[in-house]
């Protein structure tokens, strides 16, 4: 297979994390994770200075700015290191093509190029042959202000619009529009053009796709960097909405793994105290039946009280009249299936029986409480 494809993921960071993001790019950061310190010395690109200088006086100039505004776009540029060993360009062909690119990008996105940073230094160990292996790329850095006069050709659904010619909200989803339909009840899409001169053009460019300027910008690396070999390869558009970095997908990962541990847990115990009810349940039974057998009343009063709340509490459909009900009948069929001679048994029986039948013992039960859902 040949390993000559080149990928740019995008993503966009808000204000408040660009000085982090950037210090990565520039290498401020004295260790950084999967970096190779003494290759670090092989970097090249534009000067941190002008980046800073660059990103800052376009972002000054959009108004309206928050921390949690999306300010940089961090477009990377992944270099197939098999490809690139063939050294089939110079250092300064290749800051040309990426200088290119990124010149490419703003005339269609509209955003403005701060610079860039190939970085060779960075790579992770193969499990499989203890060897490290690196992971050349390129970060391109926009800031997400438009300085020229740049205009997006885009699409957008068809809202249907009411006798007042004003667009129309779905009657059960009042915060979703509603939309003309085609024969196959798919929204009808129409094209418009948006001047983002002096506007910050992500709000327009939030749209996935072979036909968004993400993956355009795969294109225009692939066309530039075609006379060294580099060829486009398969789409992996990376941004805030739908993709997570690595770590994000760990620390997801990990939060969802300790959500189903306690949920587990929860489980576990409901499941053992389900069992030590049940358990007591069975001891009481056999309690009572070994005191009816008997024809110890005492006994045979106290346990049907207890049997009778343990009804209540893990049979929640059975009402105390019902309890009593089930517990008697119980007595009855025990009765007739054993049909003793002994006569004194049958009379201790009878009873024990006469005497639950009077309920004056008996204290009223309260009323059913939920049974807690597994």
């Amino acid at each position: 297979m040949k390993k000559n494809k080149i990928a740019v993921n995008a993503k966009y960071f808000k204000k408040s994390k660009v000085e982090k993001i950037i210090g990565h790019v520039n290498r401020i950061y004295a260790k950084d994770k999967n970096v190779i310190p003494e290759l670090s010395k092989s970097n090249f690109g534009t000067s941190p200075e002008e980046i800073n200088s660059t990103y800052k006086s376009a972002i000054s100039k959009a108004k309206g700015i928050k921390s949690t505004s999306n300010t940089l776009i961090d477009a990377v540029l992944v270099l197939p290191l098999e490809q690139l060993s063939l050294k089939t360009m110079s250092k300064a062909q290749l800051g040309a093509a990426i200088e290119k690119t990124m010149k490419d990008i703003a005339s269609e996105a509209g955003f403005t190029p701060c610079g860039y940073q190939v970085h060779l230094d960075e790579g992770h160990v193969d499990e499989a042959t203890g060897k490290t292996v690196l992971n050349p790329h390129v970060h391109m850095l926009f800031a997400n202000f438009c300085t020229e006069d740049v205009t997006l050709k885009l699409k957008r659904k068809v809202t249907r619009k009411g006798v007042d010619g004003k667009a129309l909200r779905d009657p059960l989803k009042p915060s979703k529009w509603l939309y003309e339909l085609d024969d196959n009840g798919k929204a009808i899409e129409e094209d418009y053009e948006v001047n983002v001169k002096d506007k910050m053009p992500l709000q327009y460019l939030r749209s996935r796709g072979s036909d968004s300027v993400w993956s355009r910008m795969q294109d225009l690396a692939a066309q530039n960097l075609a006379e060294y070999g580099f060829e486009r390869g398969v789409s992996k558009e990376i941004t805030d909405a739908r993709h997570l970095s690595k770590i994000e997908f760990v620390k997801s990962k990990t939060k969802n793994l300790k959500a189903e541990n306690i949920s587990l847990k929860a489980e576990n115990s409901l499941l053992k105290k389900a069992a030590t009810e049940l358990e007591r349940f069975l001891k009481n039974t056999m309690t009572f039946m070994s005191a009816a057998i008997r024809g110890d009343l005492k006994v045979i009063a106290e346990k049907e009280i207890e049997l009778a709340r343990q009804y209540e509490h893990d049979l929640n459909e059975l009402n105390r009249g019902m309890c009593e009900t089930v517990l008697h009948d119980y007595v009855d069929e025990f009765q007739d299936a054993i049909k003793p001679e002994c006569s004194p048994f049958v009379d201790s029986l009878q009873k024990s029986v006469d005497q639950v039948n009077k309920r004056n013992s008996i204290p009223e039960l309260e009323t059913p409480r939920p049974r807690p859902k597994l």
